[in-house]
């Protein structure tokens, strides 16, 4: 592998790991958010399995899909590991199918992140009551 290649490979790989540590982090500190949020005000509600008001299930749902961007993220960086475990033995063609799949990943859990945002959106809207 010429200097080059093994610079861009580097550049590349680095990259993707930042770009899903920092998934990583946003989404899991919004589910931490959400999770502490909505035990404080609406525990009792959840507890006793009464449904939550309905402009809060648009937060409520957010909280989920803040969820499976950390799941699928965390799949992502697993992923990666056995991509670079397939270019250090050598066979190319998986490690490359495995790094096309970790960026399919990432593109998703950056999916759920933006559909949980337009969520959390559309429920400060329901709870102050503002149209557009």
């Amino acid at each position: 592998m010429e200097e080059i290649d093994k610079l861009r490979f580097t550049t590349f790989t680095t990259t993707g790991h930042e770009t899903l540590k920092a998934l990583l982090v946003v989404s899991g500190g919004a589910s931490a958010l959400f999770m502490t949020f909505f035990g404080t005000f609406f525990g009792n509600k959840i507890a006793s399995g009464d449904a939550l008001p309905p402009n809060v299930q648009s937060l409520a749902d957010a909280t989920i899909y803040f969820l499976v961007s950390v799941s699928i993220c965390m799949l992502a960086h697993g992923v990666t590991f056995l991509s670079h475990f397939a270019f250090y033995e050598r066979w190319k063609t998986s490690g490359t199918t495995l790094m096309v799949l970790a960026g399919i990943l990432g593109l998703a859990s950056l999916a759920s992140v933006i559909v949980a945002c337009m969520k959390v959106i559309d429920g400060i809207r329901g709870i102050l009551n503002i149209g557009v």
